[in-house]
């Protein structure tokens, strides 16, 4: 059996992934930099598709390996009885995996699942070892009231709790002990826009999502950006995102993309290894939600739009306006296409001003939201 301190378990893909992998690795990596030995033990999810990584186990760096209890699947997706099978295969292999092949001093969930909260509570007692959980969206967005009320319950059977937001927090409010919580909020790896392609054609705004459109108000943004366009002919909009054709938005969202081909460049579901090259030859980034957001979560592609020193267009919600300086960003009113487009002429005509408060932006992801001031913290407690 081999020995880890730390086993983070996620349906998350490494080494390549989206947002979701990069804030495991934003902790991960530095955790790993400092002698702590991780094991990112992956039960990898289907990815029909898009190929994210094609090796079942590799390294990152210096102690941090990964395993997937299984290779995604990139074929059609199969029928209902295949994608149970399939499920209970990785579910077994993972299970077989944590209690003959890998031990940790700490184990970590990443996902919603509760049975394997309570596997793991269990195992952890075996073992002598903190069993944590890291909830980055509380469960209010849950259409199964149970399902919801299990889920917060299952929380419980835990050491701590990782959080990104105070939202969060405050959605445990009956587990009173401060202390089984730690603040962690989004971090960004600025070491990944040391080194970024150049874009030749760089007249584009830009927005990419794992696919929660509706959440980043990216309809607002669509329709603000060919209002926009009706003055400013030499501007592109360019979007990647994974295409849910089950979505009413995304189907909505398609439509006007494909009725707009001369402005509007649908980019795919890119890996984060291309993105950053978007974010940083982009003229300007757009997350532009018109509610706050109901699972109290944090985008976590602000932080990395941020860091590639390009203004960003976002709204005044309450989650946004809590968390960011108003000088390091330009911010729109929540649900007005109008407000919207005027910051797209705003950078499109100041673009002096523009990027100064790009600039400001990656100041600020740099002060607040590195991991370099939350590692001790962290560390302690987890291992306290």
């Amino acid at each position: 059996m081999k020995n880890y301190d730390l086993i983070v378990v996620s349906y998350e893909s490494f080494p390549m992934g989206m947002a979701a992998s990069n804030r495991i690795l934003s902790y991960s990596v530095p955790l790993a930099e400092n002698g702590i030995k991780i094991l990112l033990l992956t039960f990898s999810g289907p990815s029909y598709g898009f190929i994210l990584n094609s090796e079942a186990k590799g390294s990152i760096g210096n102690n941090l390996d990964y395993i997937w209890t299984d290779l995604p699947y990139y074929e059609k997706r199969p029928c209902f009885p295949i994608r149970c099978y399939r499920t209970a295969k990785r579910y077994f292999r993972l299970v077989f995996f944590l209690i003959f092949k890998y031990r940790a001093r700490v184990y970590l969930q990443v996902n919603r699942s509760s049975s394997l909260s309570f596997f793991l509570r269990i195992l952890s007692k075996i073992h002598s070892a903190g069993f944590f959980r890291e909830i980055s969206e509380t469960f209010e967005n849950d259409p199964y009231v149970l399902r919801r009320l299990f889920r917060s319950f299952a929380c419980r059977f835990t050491d701590g709790i990782i959080v990104i937001s105070q939202g969060i927090r405050d959605y445990f409010k009956e587990i009173k002990d401060e202390n089984h919580f730690f603040l962690l909020p989004m971090l960004v790896d600025m070491k990944r826009f040391d080194v970024v392609r150049r874009i030749e054609d760089t007249s584009y705004f830009f927005y990419c999502s794992g696919g929660v459109l509706e959440r980043d108000g990216f309809l607002d943004s669509l329709k603000a950006f060919l209002l926009f366009n009706t003055t400013h002919k030499d501007y592109k909009l360019l979007c990647a995102f994974p295409f849910d054709k089950g979505s009413i938005v995304h189907r909505e969202v398609m439509a006007i993309i494909e009725s707009n081909t001369n402005c509007i460049e649908y980019l795919g579901n890119l890996p984060t290894s291309e993105i950053v090259d978007y974010l940083a030859n982009a003229k300007a980034l757009l997350v532009t939600p018109a509610q706050n957001y109901l699972t109290s979560g944090f985008p976590t592609k602000l932080g990395e739009y941020l860091a590639s020193s390009r203004p960003v267009i976002c709204t005044s919600i309450d989650n946004l306006k809590s968390a960011l300086e108003p000088d390091c960003v330009l911010m729109a009113e929540p649900g007005n296409i109008g407000s919207i487009a005027s910051m797209m002429d705003f950078i499109a005509t100041n673009q002096e001003k523009a990027d100064e408060i790009g600039i400001r932006g990656r100041n600020y992801v740099e002060k607040n939201f590195t991991a370099t001031q939350y590692l001790n913290p962290l560390i302690n407690f987890l291992f306290g």
